[in-house]
């Protein structure tokens, strides 16, 4: 939870200090914040999924992959340097029809973990992958159904897996924020992904040939006839499409996010 009287009552206060990760490294805790007992707040965004490609079939249309996980802010108690691993963003499925791969974990060392999302289904009815947020899920059948958007980052609403049409896949389950979306008959909305905390971690669109599904909080929106769109900041891919006889991979997944801060 987010607590930040717990760190002025613990013996906190004084300068505030903070770093940001973008790449892995290592955290290591100063002097003086070592004096004042070393509590440190995390927060932590797990990589995006990547969005699901798409098969050399007209009627085809791809998943968005699942947001990563955003976490609260953790007070944890440091002594020593403490490692830290950026997830990486999942890559999009490619135009054999392949899901989008999961996005990696981003972790404080031992201390907190925040799961990447699922990769979006691409090809025939196939699935979205499960993780932190799962993947949409990809469809055959109706040259304009959507395919499924990702889920939301974060503590999102779960979404139930109930079917959308005879020709949908499985959509990925979300562990720590919302499943992802099955495809939709007609377009619609249903490929649209979900929305992440504090714009971090939400998912991508899903593929639907002239009816792109949007992406949200950083997620890439889908393929409108082209490629999935690539995740622009702590989100994830879009779905691709076919299209005007060619088919189009999946977008890519953004990497995750650390900061820490503290006081000395």
């Amino acid at each position: 939870m987010s607590n930040f009287s717990t760190l002025f009552s613990s013996g906190g206060g004084g300068n505030p200090k903070f770093q940001v990760f973008t790449s892995s490294g290592t955290f290591t805790p100063s002097a003086a914040l070592l004096a004042k007992g070393g509590n440190v707040f995390v927060r932590a965004v797990g990589g995006g999924g990547g969005g699901g490609g798409v098969q050399a079939v007209s009627t085809y249309t791809s998943g968005g992959g699942g947001g990563g996980e955003v976490t609260d802010w953790v007070m944890v108690t440091v002594a020593a340097p403490v490692t830290v691993t950026i997830g990486a963003g999942g890559t999009g499925g490619t135009t054999s029809g392949t899901a989008g791969t999961n996005g990696g974990n981003t972790t404080f060392g031992g201390f907190l973990t925040a799961l990447g999302g699922g990769g979006g289904g691409g090809g025939a009815s196939a699935s979205g992958l499960n993780g932190a947020s799962g993947g949409g899920a990809a469809t055959a059948g109706s040259g304009n159904a959507a395919g499924g958007g990702g889920g939301a980052g974060g503590s999102a609403p779960f979404v139930p897996l109930s079917d959308a049409g005879s020709y949908a896949g499985v959509c990925g389950e979300g562990t720590k924020g919302g499943a992802g979306a099955l495809a939709v008959s007609g377009g619609g909305t249903g490929g649209n992904g979900g929305i992440g905390i504090d714009g971090m971690g939400g998912g991508g669109g899903g593929g639907a040939g002239s009816r792109s599904g949007k992406g949200a909080s950083g997620g890439g929106s889908a393929g409108s006839n082209a490629t999935g769109g690539a995740a622009t900041t702590y989100g994830s891919g879009g779905g691709g499409t076919y299209t005007g006889g060619t088919a189009y991979a999946g977008g890519a997944g953004f990497q995750g996010y650390l900061e820490v801060r503290w006081f000395e």
